[in-house]
């Protein structure tokens, strides 16, 4: 769990009014191993929320490991990575936007197995897996992201 033992105390001061800051790196406080769980909560607002994010961020800020991006307009999940400073082949996952209820609180969770990541949307599996392209160890944050017209991450 993101909130238990994956982040340093700032996670905890970097929370404003209960909402974690998005668009921020949350620095991890060991390496990543197989078997960890990210889990982040989200705020749907309604059908004019756009996309959003939960990223694996390297050691350069703009490194993503894995950015699994939500895309509720067009139905479906990116999943892709930009560690070696390019964006690589994208995995199209569909999810129907009729999975998020307007003003419902979500859960998204990012389980770390061996040699894959599986993204699960409120404890469901939802066929959402990506190849590990890059070494677990070199992961140094999580960051959320998005917000746009009412959306939150909680």
């Amino acid at each position: 769990n993101i909130h238990d033992h994956l982040l340093h105390k700032q996670w905890y001061q970097r929370r404003v009014r209960g909402k974690i800051e998005a668009n921020v790196n949350h620095p991890l406080n060991r390496p990543l191993k197989v078997g960890d769980v990210i889990t982040a909560w989200g705020l749907y607002k309604d059908d004019t929320t756009s996309k959003f994010s939960v990223n694996i961020i390297g050691e350069n800020i703009h490194d993503h490991l894995l950015h699994a991006d939500f895309r509720p307009y067009i139905n479906t999940i990116v999943l892709n990575n930009n560690a070696k400073g390019y964006w690589e082949s994208e995995i199209r996952t569909e999810f129907s936007k009729s999975n998020f209820g307007a003003d419902k609180i979500f859960k998204v969770t990012i389980e770390v197995l061996d040699k894959e990541y599986k993204i699960s949307f409120n404890d469901k599996e939802i066929g959402a897996r990506f190849p590990q392209r890059d070494s677990i160890a070199l992961a140094k944050a999580v960051k959320v992201e998005g917000g746009s017209n009412g959306f939150k991450w909680t």
